[in-house]
């Protein structure tokens, strides 16, 4: 599905506010909203977008595109498990958000082995997608994810600190921003899906 007229508008003000930071890679989502967000950002630097499936959203199989309250109606089981452990509740005919955190963590950590520390690297993924990432970073369950805010086109970063006398890969992730939108002022509102 293509971004919309406000997606579009949130790409370009993504990329803005990229225009001036050094960016040494940009890996994408394969969909295509991601891929065009991906790229409108690369326009403005000398990388080409590469794309990792392990970046897709978690497949919501039978859920797609089901509203809230839909959703509690007609799959009232997988609802209440959702709520009590959101980590291992499988989607219907879809995957489990630890299933999404194994994926795209292991591409996250594959990035950390690419990537000198000082190469600043970005993802264009989706929510699920980042909260897993987020949760396993922050060392937070994913039954926590509802804790966190992922917005459209928002920005949240994280560095790398590697622990001195250790392997390359040993180390932890330090919050340098949450769901910054800032670059969005003016653009259009971001907004949450309702119930």
């Amino acid at each position: 599905m293509p971004l919309n007229e406000v997606g579009v508008a949130q790409a370009g003000a993504l990329a803005k506010r990229f225009r001036d930071e050094p960016v040494a890679a940009i890996y994408s989502s394969p969909s295509r909203r991601a891929l065009d967000t991906a790229n409108s950002i690369a326009g403005l630097h000398p990388v080409k977008v590469e794309t990792r499936e392990d970046l897709l959203e978690m497949d919501l199989g039978e859920l797609d595109g089901v509203k809230l309250g839909e959703m509690r109606d007609k799959f009232p089981d997988f609802f209440a498990h959702w709520m009590s452990d959101a980590g291992t509740a499988r989607f219907p005919g879809g995957e489990t958000l630890e299933e999404t955190q194994a994926r795209t963590w292991g591409t996250v950590m594959r990035f950390v082995q690419d990537h000198a520390p000082e190469e600043p690297v970005l993802l264009v993924s989706h929510a699920f997608a980042t909260y897993s990432i987020l949760c396993r970073a922050l060392g937070m369950p994913l039954s926590n994810y509802g804790r966190l805010r992922q917005d459209p086109a928002a920005v949240s970063a994280l560095t790398w600190r590697h622990r001195l006398g250790t392997d390359p890969g040993e180390g932890n992730f330090v919050l340098l921003a949450s769901n910054q939108t800032h670059h969005l002022d003016g653009v259009a509102e971001p907004t949450i899906p309702s119930s």
